[in-house]
This record gives structure tokens, C-alpha cells and sequence, in this order.
């Protein structure tokens, strides 16, 4: 554990964390218990402490940290170590040209009140610290409430692909900027958006689509983690278990374990993706077509179409559209 005796040495804040009511009151009620009443003000002080583009003017030193918080070092870095222990700050040391050593504090986010109580150690530590019935208590006040009618309620809710288009290539493989804003953004977060697919031709029997890959040595975790990706490409080709095995199979190599997404994304595009072009265009001048009774038959503009789709592949077709929007 690393502590520091020198009232002088500069440290520094390095990410940005927002405190919500929300966080306030679970870092009081469930977190003060563990690391104190001065744990909770050190926490909340280095929250405030972020600058994105520090000058070495800007660094903060110790002493100055002992003057908000009114207390000395040892106290502070005792303090510091609990928050370390359950997993609300990291402590780094790093190298500054002009200043020569400085601590780098790092916070995490504080975790819902479900992750609280999932965290074993963090919730059998909690109950030891505040006893039997004031941890039952917590529990009741931070158990969600919810409609009991909830329960034999049936979900009607929109999926994602029932009220929004997406272009294929993105449905299924996101751009290389979006990758880079995940990893970017969300590079230390765990929490997941939970988004409907909507317009599932049937629903995906996962333990099915397990066992049939697990004949070819993918294992069950594999799937699992790339459901995702999966339930998209299933969802956008209109793939059943069976077909979605035969495409992953064509694209494994002798002795592989795991799928490679990128390389079954890509073969689904290269042997369906002009059929799902037709049949998407297909449908949208049979839309047309309804819409408007006055129009009997397809013109000749519209045949043109579908012969042109027909005659190109997808990427082709696509970038003949791009080129001639360029040209006009």
C-alpha cells in the first residue's frame, strides 16, 4: 500500500466523474459505512479536483489537500487506502518533466445499488460494519419498486429495427469511427443498453444454436459472447440456428475455437447480401406500388431498377448510386 509523508508532493485527478443524487445517496448510506466519513469527503473532493489540461501551476499538492479536509497525512492516505480496497479510486505514480514525481488519482464510477449488493465482499463487509437489521433495512429501502400488474403484462414494445432504417453494412458491421468512439468512450464502463431488435422473422433458440456449433468445438461462451453481433446478422439476413451454422462453419479453419465475426459478416454479405438487396428493393416498389392504385404495373423506370440490382453486386450497385449523386 503506498502512502506519502511529504506535504509537498503534487498529485493530480485524472478522469472526470459526475456525482449524482443517486450516487450521493448510495455512496452515503452504503459506502460510508466501509470507508468513513472521511473516506466519503476525500472521494468527493478529488471528484471536484479534474482539470483536462493541467499547466504545472495547476497541480495541487498535498498540504492542500490537508487544508480542505482539515486533517494530516496519515489519516488522509488510511482513507485513501479504503477506497482503494472497495474499488472507488485507483493510485498511480507517475513522472512530470517540471515537477519530477506525482500521484495520479483515478475514480471509478459509483456502482448501482444492485452491482452494490451483487459485489459479495462489498455487501458481507457492509452487514458486518452495520449489523444484521440495519443491513436488512438497506436492502428494503433500495429493493426498485415495481408494478406488481408488470409481472402478466405482455411487452408490445417497438424493436429498434421496427422504427428506424439502418444501412446494412452499419446494421451489421459497425464504421471504424463508431468502434473507436466504444472504445474511447466507453473504455471503463460495464454497463450495456439493452435495445430490442424488433422484426425477428422467429425467436433465436440460443441453447439450439449452442449445441449445433458445439459439434464444430465452439463452445457455448463463444456464443454468448457475441450475441449481439449474432442476433443482428440473424435478424437483418433473416437467418435461422441452422443457417447461421452452416455460414460461421464456412469461415473456421482447422482446429479454431472461437468465431471470427468479422469474416462471417462478410461472407453473409458476399453470398446474401444480393439477395437481401433485391428482396429489400422488391419491397419498397411493392410499397409504392400499393400506396398509389393508380400505378397497375412496375414502369420502366422501375424495371430499369430491378434489372441494374440485378446485374451488379451489392457494393457495385452502391457505388454507382454514390457516384452519380457525386456527378449531379
Amino acid at each position: 500500500m503506498y502512502s506519502c509523508t511529504n506535504p509537498k508532493q503534487p498529485f493530480y485527478v485524472a478522469n472526470n466523474v459526475t456525482i449524482t443524487a443517486d450516487g450521493q445517496k448510495i455512496l452515503s448510506r452504503l459506502y460510508q459505512p466501509l470507508i468513513g466519513h472521511l473516506g466519503m469527503s476525500i472521494y468527493i473532493t478529488l471528484a471536484n479536483e479534474f482539470n483536462s489540461l493541467p499547466l504545472s501551476i495547476d497541480y495541487k499538492v498535498l498540504y492542500q489537500l490537508q487544508e480542505q479536509l482539515d486533517c494530516g497525512l496519515k489519516d488522509i492516505f488510511d482513507s485513501i487506502h479504503k477506497l482503494e480496497a472497495v474499488g472507488l479510486v485507483k493510485t498511480y505514480l507517475g513522472d512530470n518533466p517540471r515537477l519530477g514525481s506525482i500521484i495520479i488519482f483515478k475514480l471509478s464510477e459509483i456502482t448501482n445499488a444492485q452491482e452494490f449488493f451483487s459485489t459479495f465482499l462489498l455487501s458481507s463487509l457492509l452487514q458486518e460494519k452495520v449489523g444484521i437489521v440495519a443491513f436488512d433495512n438497506l436492502v428494503k429501502d433500495f429493493t426498485p419498486s415495481i408494478f406488481q400488474g408488470l409481472n402478466d403484462a405482455q411487452d408490445v414494445s417497438s424493436g429498434f429495427f421496427d422504427v428506424f432504417k439502418l444501412t446494412g453494412d452499419h446494421a451489421i458491421e459497425p464504421t471504424k469511427e463508431v468502434m473507436d468512439a466504444k472504445k474511447v468512450i466507453a473504455a471503463d464502463s460495464n454497463s450495456k443498453v439493452d435495445i430490442k431488435m424488433g422484426k425477428m422473422i422467429q425467436k433465436i433458440d440460443w441453447q439450439f444454436l449452442e449445441d449445433l456449433l458445439l459439434k464444430y468445438h465452439i463452445p457455448a461462451n463463444e456464443v454468448d459472447s457475441h450475441r449481439t453481433e449474432i442476433a443482428q446478422l440473424m435478424t437483418f439476413y433473416q437467418l435461422g440456428e441452422q443457417d447461421f451454422t452452416k455460414l460461421a462453419t464456412m469461415c473456421l479453419h482447422a482446429g479454431d475455437k472461437k468465431l471470427d465475426m468479422k469474416l462471417i459478416q462478410r461472407m453473409a454479405h458476399n453470398q446474401l447480401g444480393q439477395q437481401k438487396l433485391v428482396h429489400t428493393v422488391e419491397q419498397q416498389l411493392s410499397e409504392t406500388k400499393s400506396e398509389d392504385s393508380l400505378i397497375p404495373d412496375f414502369d420502366n423506370d422501375e424495371k430499369k431498377l430491378l434489372e441494374d440490382v440485378n446485374s451488379n453486386q451489392p457494393l457495385d450497385y452502391l457505388y454507382k448510386i454514390k457516384e452519380k449523386k457525386v456527378d449531379m
